[in-house]
């Protein structure tokens, strides 16, 4: 007896969960949706071309965002950052007389039983030089990451990765 386009899709949605979307699951999960014939199998797209896709679009960004190779890891341009944020921020920020750039940098542990960490750059754009502005520094939508490295936030990894890089 056949089984449902319901139970392989949600089989195929658990393996994804637990091991990823890689291309052999997307692939596996196109075929799935075929068997079944419905149109739905119809809405998805080869593997070669969600690839090229994919690879097409990472050059754009790549272009636009000029990334900057760093010694652990890699990072953006931090002046075209800044006018992506001034850009998404325009109404709060365009009446301002003076602009405070505020950077903030954590490690965070990947997984909790791992060993390995990756300290994230994030840069604030804000009309206040008062770094306890709670309603700026807290909130997760106002830091945008332009840099990830592997490793801790000591400070040779910090001088290594941001101080020699983005402040010579």
């Amino acid at each position: 007896m056949k089984n449902s386009l319901l139970a392989d899709v949600s089989t195929m949605g658990k393996e994804i969960v637990a091991n990823g979307l890689t291309m052999r699951n997307y692939e596996r999960f196109v075929k799935v949706c075929q068997t079944h014939r419905g149109k739905a199998s119809r809405l998805f797209q080869s593997g070669r071309k969600v690839c090229k896709a994919n690879l097409a679009f990472k050059n754009i960004i790549e272009e636009e965002l000029h990334i900057v190779p760093l010694e652990n890891g890699s990072g953006v341009d931090l002046e075209r950052a800044i006018e992506f944020i001034y850009d998404d921020n325009y109404e709060e920020l365009k009446d301002a007389d003076e602009l405070y750039l505020h950077i903030i940098f954590d490690a965070c542990r990947l997984t909790s039983t791992s060993r390995k960490y990756q300290v994230y750059f994030c840069v604030n754009l804000s009309t206040t030089a008062n770094i306890a502005d709670y309603s700026r520094f807290t909130k997760a939508s106002q830091q945008y990451s332009f840099a990830v490295v592997d490793g801790t936030d000591s400070e040779d990894n910090i001088d290594r990765n941001f101080l020699q890089v983005y402040a010579p």
